[in-house]
C-alpha cells in the first residue's frame, strides 16, 4: 500500500496552494527534521554546485523565551501550504524527511535524501527502490556532486506512481466498501 499522501496527484495538492513569491525554481530548499554538521555540509556543497542560496524550511530551535521575544520571525514554522509550495517551487530539495522525499517525487523536483537513522531508513530504501531512485540517497558531502549529476527519468517515475496510486485506491475501495 503506497503512503496515503501519494494517492493524490500534484494538481490536487496545488489546488490548495496560494500563489507564492517565496520561491521560483531558483532555490535549493532544505527540510531537515534533525540538523547536523553533515547535512549542513551536503546543503552547502549543493549550493556551491548550483551557485544559489538555500531556503531552510525548518528554522533553528528556540534557545530561550528571550530569544523568541526578541526575534519571533527567526523561529517561525511554515504553514502546510507554505511547506508544499516551497517544495513545489524548488530547483532542488535536500531532506531527511520521508514526506519531504514523497512530495519531491510528487512535484517532480530534483532531490537528495540524507537518511535519518533516528527516524528510520528502511522506508526511504523501500520508497526510492520502488521508483528506481536509490541514487538520490547521500550520506556525506563527498557523494553530493555524483548524486546531482544523475538525472531522474520522471516519465518512468510518474508511470510507476500512477500504477501505485491505482493500486492504493483499489485497496481502499475494496476494504472500505466491504464492511456493512
Amino acid at each position: 500500500m503506497p503512503d496515503p499522501t501519494m494517492l493524490l496527484g500534484p494538481e490536487e495538492y496545488a489546488e490548495c496552494l496560494l500563489p507564492s513569491n517565496v520561491l521560483n525554481n531558483e532555490n535549493i530548499v532544505t527540510y531537515f527534521l534533525d540538523r547536523d554538521d553533515e547535512k549542513h555540509a551536503i546543503s552547502e556543497t549543493a549550493c556551491e554546485l548550483y551557485d544559489i542560496e538555500a531556503y531552510h524550511l525548518v528554522r533553528p530551535e528556540v534557545p530561550s523565551y528571550r530569544a523568541l521575544r526578541r526575534s519571533p520571525e527567526q523561529f517561525e514554522r511554515p504553514s502546510v501550504e507554505e511547506w508544499l509550495e516551497a517544495i513545489r517551487g524548488a530547483e532542488l530539495v535536500i531532506t531527511d524527511s520521508f514526506h519531504g522525499c514523497i512530495f519531491s517525487i510528487l512535484f517532480n523536483r530534483r532531490f537528495l535524501v540524507v537518511p535519518n537513522s533516528r527516524r528510520g531508513t528502511a522506508r526511504f530504501n523501500t520508497l526510492l527502490g520502488l521508483f528506481g531512485l536509490t541514487g538520490r540517497i547521500v550520506y556525506n558531502a563527498e557523494e553530493t556532486a555524483e548524486a546531482l549529476a544523475s538525472t531522474i527519468d520522471w516519465k518512468a517515475v510518474n508511470a510507476r506512481l500512477a500504477e501505485e496510486r491505482r493500486r492504493g485506491r483499489s485497496f481502499l475501495r475494496t476494504h472500505l466498501s466491504s464492511g456493512d
